[in-house]
This record gives structure tokens, C-alpha cells and sequence, in this order.
């Protein structure tokens, strides 16, 4: 199992007071559901054309962008 590291160390009795600081493994899950987001938008605009060229029909495509960004 791997361990999440900070590029800042801080400690946490430096955290309280901070609303600022997001722990790791919150912050990378963020980044996670902007990037399905993104990209979800991106393929909804896709012409057909484009979307046979990424190997997705229509249909494959309007079920991915009604997915909910928390889900995979």
C-alpha cells in the first residue's frame, strides 16, 4: 500500500485554523471529478464523425455524459 505524501509538509496542529488545506487524497479526488467533467463535456460535443474516429457510437457517448461526474 502506498503512502500519500505533501509536497508542503504540514502538521496538524498547523491545519486547524487553516480552511484553506485539503488533505491529499480529497484534493487528487477533486481533480479527478473536474478532469470526468471535462471531459464528458468535450465528448458531448463531438460530432459523429469525431466520435467514430475515438471508436464510440452516439448512444456509447450520451450514456457516458449522463454519468454523474462522481462515477467512473
Amino acid at each position: 500500500m502506498s503512502t500519500l505524501t505533501s509536497h508542503f509538509p504540514i502538521s496538524p496542529s498547523q491545519r486547524i485554523g487553516r480552511p484553506w488545506f485539503v488533505a491529499p487524497s480529497l484534493r487528487q479526488m477533486l481533480k479527478l471529478w473536474h478532469r470526468r467533467l471535462r471531459g464528458r463535456a468535450a465528448l458531448a460535443g463531438f460530432s459523429e464523425r469525431e466520435l467514430r474516429d475515438i471508436g464510440q457510437s452516439p448512444a456509447e457517448a450520451q450514456m457516458e455524459c449522463a454519468k454523474p461526474f462522481w462515477r467512473a
